[in-house]
Order: C-alpha cells, then sequence, then structure tokens
C-alpha cells in the first residue's frame, strides 16, 4: 500500500518514472496483481498505464533474482 501511495504522490507532482517506479514494485510484490493493475488501469492515464505494464517484469524478474540470491545465502 505504501508503494502505490508514494507512486500517486510522486506522479502527481512530475515524477512520472519514480512513480510508475513505484507503483511497479506495488505490482510486483502484491498477492492479486491482476485486480491492481484493473484499478490502476482505471485510475491512471493510458500513457502512465503503458508505462507500468512495460516497468512490471522488469521488477518482477530482480524480485525473482533477489528471491535466489537470499535462498542461496541461507543454504
Amino acid at each position: 500500500m505504501e508503494e502505490i501511495q508514494n507512486g500517486e504522490a510522486l506522479l502527481s507532482v512530475g515524477e512520472i518514472d519514480k512513480g510508475v517506479s513505484h507503483l511497479a514494485n506495488a505490482v510486483a510484490v502484491c498477492a492479486q496483481p491482476t485486480q491492481l493493475l484493473s484499478v490502476l488501469q482505471q485510475t491512471l492515464t493510458p500513457q502512465i498505464f503503458a508505462l507500468l505494464m512495460q516497468a512490471v517484469p522488469s521488477v518482477q524478474k530482480q524480485l525473482a533474482t533477489m528471491k535466489t540470491d537470499i535462498d542461496d545465502d541461507l543454504e
């Protein structure tokens, strides 16, 4: 929820890249990302939503890499 609030706040002051980054983080860690994306699609402009959709896969990949690194460290 904090990532969404941060993202929206940044978008409201014109910090598009940073705002999209926070929203992508929120989607990547959300238990129900499809529902969150549906809500965001209704509230964001089409241009910003398109940027978000481009950002989400790379954030998910980064999180998967971090999880793998942590799992390896725990072994």
